[in-house]
């Protein structure tokens, strides 16, 4: 039995991190196909026990323990979603026009990031299409929680360095309006 980080899933077919490359799995069994309230029996950052099963895969044979689970509600199947999971950081983008800014959205998240007892890094990205007041007011409203925004622009190169220092040495999820 070896161990492993689940990189992806789709249809219960899940890539696995193990041995230096990703292993093509499946749930052996039973043991985690019938999940207890959840939608999905796996999710990114999942530790695993499995076996291999040939030369590029292999058999999930279950699931260790959660250090914390990012999730959103599944209205299809009326069950929560695991997105991500064993983070140290929930990296929120957002934009201030164009999608328009949604702070509901943020709200929510932030507020799954509390419970998970997760940091969280407000990601503004196409500041260069400039911030109106009320994207400013609310900015400035999660800096006075102790949130830390970051101001910057794909387009223009802004700030995208010093948004991957935030990155280094820790393990996060990145969520936003379109995913």
């Amino acid at each position: 039995m070896a161990e492993g980080v689940v990189h992806w899933g789709i249809q219960n077919i899940f890539g696995v991190w193990a041995e230096s490359r990703i292993w093509e799995c499946r749930l052996k069994g039973k043991v985690l196909k019938e999940s207890d309230g959840e939608y999905n029996p796996l999710s990114p950052g999942d530790e695993v026990e499995w076996e291999p099963s040939g030369p590029n895969s292999g058999m999930i044979l279950a699931r260790k323990p959660r250090r914390n689970a990012y999730s959103r509600w599944n209205k299809k199947k009326s069950l929560p979603q695991t997105l991500a999971v064993n983070l140290d950081r929930l990296i929120l983008v957002t934009s201030p026009v164009s999608p328009p800014f949604r702070p509901r959205f943020l709200d929510r998240a932030l507020l799954m990031a509390q419970i998970e007892n997760l940091s969280a890094l407000l990601v503004v990205n196409k500041a260069d299409q400039g911030l109106d007041a009320e994207v400013e007011d609310r900015l400035a409203t999660y800096q006075e929680w102790g949130l830390d925004v970051h101001l910057c622009s794909a387009k223009t190169g802004e700030g995208v360095e010093e948004l991957k220092d935030h990155l280094q040495g820790v393990v996060s999820a990145v969520v936003g309006q379109s995913g």
